[in-house]
């Protein structure tokens, strides 16, 4: 009967402290947004210039560009990452521990200076640019 109570307590306790970190992360991710209506209420000369602004075709056409830029990213990391993530995971070709190390450095590398990177290889004015 104890042990019984035990586990109860035990998955009430885990659901328990999902859900708070849940709520935490939720609070985290919503906190800017908050605290920028909270600013625009305040100014509402800046709201009516920032909702003119949105009016506008250029922030659109900005964020299009932007969500298909990153589209054609991550299409391109799937299509180059699982194969070569299969191949090497269930292979035994030489050198696949060398090539999975390579394959997952990127992950230990701050993300900035990755997107640095590809700037500086992708820009207006890098390599392929």
């Amino acid at each position: 009967m104890g042990r019984h109570l035990s586990a109860r307590l035990k998955r009430a306790e885990e659901s328990l402290a999902l859900g708070a970190i849940g709520g935490i992360l939720v609070l985290a991710a919503l906190l800017p947004f908050v605290f920028l209506v909270v600013n625009l209420l305040r100014a509402p000369a800046e709201m009516s210039a920032g909702l003119a602004l949105l009016g506008s075709r250029e922030p659109w056409f900005v964020f299009l560009r932007s969500v298909a830029s990153a589209l054609v990213v991550a299409l391109a990391a799937v299509l180059i990452g699982v194969p070569l993530g299969l191949l090497l995971g269930s292979t035994d070709v030489r050198g696949r521990k060398a090539a999975l190390i390579l394959h997952a450095f990127p992950m230990f590398l701050p993300p900035f200076l990755l997107a640095l990177g590809w700037f500086y290889l992708f820009g207006r004015s890098g390599l392929w640019g």
